[in-house]
Protein backbone atom coordinates (compact mmCIF):
# COMPACT_ATOMS: atom_id res chain seq x y z
CA UNK A 1 0.00 0.00 0.00
CA UNK A 2 1.29 3.73 -1.25
CA UNK A 3 0.86 6.24 1.67
CA UNK A 4 -1.20 8.69 0.68
CA UNK A 5 0.46 12.42 0.15
CA UNK A 6 -2.19 15.13 1.26
CA UNK A 7 -0.48 18.55 0.44
CA UNK A 8 -0.14 17.27 -3.47
CA UNK A 9 -3.64 17.32 -4.47
CA UNK A 10 -3.15 15.72 -7.46
CA UNK A 11 -1.81 12.34 -6.30
CA UNK A 12 -4.39 11.76 -3.00
CA UNK A 13 -6.90 9.83 -5.37
CA UNK A 14 -9.94 10.90 -3.22
CA UNK A 15 -12.15 13.47 -4.52
CA UNK A 16 -13.80 14.22 -0.50
CA UNK A 17 -10.44 14.64 0.91
CA UNK A 18 -10.09 18.39 2.33
CA UNK A 19 -7.32 18.99 -0.21
CA UNK A 20 -9.81 19.24 -2.76
CA UNK A 21 -12.67 21.26 -1.02
CA UNK A 22 -13.23 25.01 -1.67
CA UNK A 23 -12.52 27.21 1.28
CA UNK A 24 -15.32 29.99 0.94
CA UNK A 25 -13.93 32.74 1.67
CA UNK A 26 -17.38 34.81 2.38
CA UNK A 27 -19.78 32.35 4.27
CA UNK A 28 -23.20 33.21 5.24
CA UNK A 29 -21.78 35.34 8.77
CA UNK A 30 -19.35 37.77 6.92
CA UNK A 31 -22.73 38.44 4.71
CA UNK A 32 -25.28 39.20 7.86
CA UNK A 33 -21.92 40.91 9.44
CA UNK A 34 -21.56 43.30 6.56
CA UNK A 35 -24.89 43.90 6.03
CA UNK A 36 -25.43 44.83 9.63
CA UNK A 37 -22.46 47.31 9.57
CA UNK A 38 -23.62 48.78 6.18
CA UNK A 39 -27.03 49.70 8.40
CA UNK A 40 -25.53 50.77 11.34
CA UNK A 41 -23.36 53.33 8.80
CA UNK A 42 -26.29 54.15 6.78
CA UNK A 43 -28.51 54.83 10.05
CA UNK A 44 -25.94 57.00 11.34
CA UNK A 45 -24.89 59.10 8.05
CA UNK A 46 -28.93 59.33 7.00
CA UNK A 47 -29.71 60.43 10.90
CA UNK A 48 -29.75 64.05 11.70
CA UNK A 49 -27.60 66.05 14.12
CA UNK A 50 -29.25 67.46 16.88
CA UNK A 51 -29.62 70.89 16.91
CA UNK A 52 -28.48 72.14 20.60
CA UNK A 53 -30.73 75.02 22.25
CA UNK A 54 -28.47 78.28 22.38
CA UNK A 55 -31.16 80.56 23.37
CA UNK A 56 -29.70 82.86 26.17
CA UNK A 57 -30.84 81.14 29.44
CA UNK A 58 -32.39 83.40 32.79
CA UNK A 59 -30.08 84.86 34.99
CA UNK A 60 -30.41 82.36 37.78
CA UNK A 61 -27.76 84.05 39.93
CA UNK A 62 -30.47 87.03 40.43
CA UNK A 63 -33.47 84.50 41.52
CA UNK A 64 -33.37 83.37 44.94
CA UNK A 65 -32.22 80.29 45.52
CA UNK A 66 -31.96 80.46 49.81
CA UNK A 67 -34.97 80.60 52.27
CA UNK A 68 -36.07 83.84 53.56
CA UNK A 69 -34.49 84.95 57.10
CA UNK A 70 -34.99 87.87 59.57
CA UNK A 71 -31.68 89.61 57.70
CA UNK A 72 -33.04 89.82 54.92
CA UNK A 73 -36.07 91.97 56.05
CA UNK A 74 -33.07 94.65 57.60
CA UNK A 75 -31.49 94.76 54.05
CA UNK A 76 -34.65 95.82 52.78
CA UNK A 77 -34.50 99.73 52.35
CA UNK A 78 -38.12 99.93 50.42
CA UNK A 79 -39.64 98.89 53.82
CA UNK A 80 -39.05 101.88 55.91
CA UNK A 81 -39.03 100.47 58.82
CA UNK A 82 -39.55 101.95 62.44
CA UNK A 83 -36.99 102.43 65.20
CA UNK A 84 -38.87 99.78 67.45
CA UNK A 85 -39.12 97.45 63.77
CA UNK A 86 -35.36 97.60 63.33
CA UNK A 87 -34.62 97.10 66.93
CA UNK A 88 -37.55 94.03 67.07
CA UNK A 89 -35.92 92.24 63.87
CA UNK A 90 -32.09 93.06 64.83
CA UNK A 91 -33.39 90.98 68.30
CA UNK A 92 -34.63 88.10 65.67
CA UNK A 93 -31.72 88.38 63.38
CA UNK A 94 -29.66 87.66 66.18
CA UNK A 95 -31.14 85.07 67.56
CA UNK A 96 -31.61 83.35 64.32
CA UNK A 97 -27.86 83.52 63.41
CA UNK A 98 -27.73 82.07 67.49
CA UNK A 99 -29.36 78.68 66.73
CA UNK A 100 -28.48 78.41 63.17
CA UNK A 101 -25.01 78.29 64.22
CA UNK A 102 -25.75 75.63 66.61
CA UNK A 103 -27.84 73.18 64.62
CA UNK A 104 -25.04 74.06 61.53
CA UNK A 105 -22.33 72.65 64.07
CA UNK A 106 -24.37 69.71 64.87
CA UNK A 107 -24.91 68.94 61.09
CA UNK A 108 -21.12 69.37 60.58
CA UNK A 109 -20.54 66.95 62.99
CA UNK A 110 -22.58 64.49 62.05
CA UNK A 111 -20.77 61.79 60.89
CA UNK A 112 -22.56 58.54 58.94
CA UNK A 113 -22.61 55.35 60.83
CA UNK A 114 -20.61 52.54 58.99
CA UNK A 115 -22.24 48.69 59.05
CA UNK A 116 -25.02 47.34 58.25
CA UNK A 117 -28.02 48.77 55.85
CA UNK A 118 -30.53 49.57 58.78
CA UNK A 119 -27.87 51.54 60.87
CA UNK A 120 -26.40 53.26 58.17
CA UNK A 121 -30.05 54.67 57.60
CA UNK A 122 -31.22 54.76 60.97
CA UNK A 123 -28.14 57.32 60.94
CA UNK A 124 -29.22 59.27 57.76
CA UNK A 125 -32.43 59.61 59.85
CA UNK A 126 -30.74 61.31 62.54
CA UNK A 127 -29.53 63.53 59.92
CA UNK A 128 -32.79 64.27 58.11
CA UNK A 129 -34.01 65.51 61.26
CA UNK A 130 -31.33 67.72 62.32
CA UNK A 131 -32.20 69.16 58.29
CA UNK A 132 -36.31 69.18 59.25
CA UNK A 133 -35.19 71.00 62.40
CA UNK A 134 -32.86 74.06 60.71
CA UNK A 135 -36.02 74.49 58.38
CA UNK A 136 -38.59 74.65 61.24
CA UNK A 137 -36.36 76.89 63.18
CA UNK A 138 -35.54 79.12 59.88
CA UNK A 139 -39.50 79.19 58.90
CA UNK A 140 -40.16 80.10 62.71
CA UNK A 141 -38.11 83.12 62.82
CA UNK A 142 -39.03 84.28 59.32
CA UNK A 143 -42.65 83.98 60.39
CA UNK A 144 -41.83 86.08 63.66
CA UNK A 145 -39.82 88.62 61.59
CA UNK A 146 -43.17 89.17 59.44
CA UNK A 147 -45.02 89.55 62.60
CA UNK A 148 -43.18 92.98 62.84
CA UNK A 149 -44.34 94.65 59.95
CA UNK A 150 -47.54 96.33 59.15
CA UNK A 151 -49.83 95.32 56.33
CA UNK A 152 -48.47 97.35 53.57
CA UNK A 153 -44.51 96.36 54.34
CA UNK A 154 -46.19 92.43 54.56
CA UNK A 155 -47.67 93.03 51.07
CA UNK A 156 -44.20 94.94 49.36
CA UNK A 157 -42.43 91.45 51.09
CA UNK A 158 -44.48 89.66 49.44
CA UNK A 159 -43.92 91.33 45.89
CA UNK A 160 -46.92 93.29 45.92
CA UNK A 161 -47.63 96.92 45.61
CA UNK A 162 -49.49 98.74 48.78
Amino acid sequence: MTPIKLNSKSKCGSPNCACHRKTKLIGPTTWITSAIAVLIVGIGLNSQPKAFDVSPRPNLAAHRVSKPVPSDLLARTDLMLSASQLNSLQILNRSWKTDRDALLRKMEQYQPKQGRFDQVQSGLEDYSQLSRLYDLTRDSYWIAARKVLTANQTQKVDGGKP
